[in-house]
């Protein structure tokens, strides 16, 4: 089967070096596991750290979720959506990590990644996933 994950990651306050910025991921995953936006928030993050912390926690929850449906994860296709460019091209492209402060975080994404058949990545404008994701 193949599951779709729409995923995106952001923070407030970005750009605002004087004081931590709050980081959120949300994500939806299709057919049938996580069809209603999932949302959580996470510490001090910057965009992109936030975008691999939503895609490590929706792939994290579709593993738990094919578990408990005894599905075997290892033999599911996924299919990642999101609007990151970055995370798309140093997920699947090879495309250089300049920031030092994304290789944990890529670490993360690459071992959940291991869990299943296929992982593979589609961009989606942000314009469609805010249709999508609301935010």
């Amino acid at each position: 089967m193949l599951y779709t994950i729409y995923c995106d990651g952001g923070s407030l306050g970005n750009n605002d070096k004087s004081k931590p910025s709050e980081g959120y991921g949300s994500f939806i995953i299709k057919p049938d596991i996580m069809e209603q936006r999932f949302m959580q928030q996470f510490a001090s993050y910057t965009n992109n750290e936030a975008e691999y912390a939503a895609l490590t926690v929706a792939l994290s929850y579709l593993k738990a979720a094919c578990g408990v449906r005894g599905i075997d994860y290892r033999e599911q296709d996924v299919l990642v959506r999101t609007d990151s460019q970055l995370v798309i091209g140093q997920l699947s492209k090879n495309w250089k990590v300049k920031a030092l402060n994304l290789i944990p975080f890529i670490t993360r994404a690459q071992d959940e990644m291991r869990w299943f058949k296929s992982v593979t990545f589609s961009h989606i404008s942000g314009v469609e996933m805010k249709k999508i994701l609301g935010h």
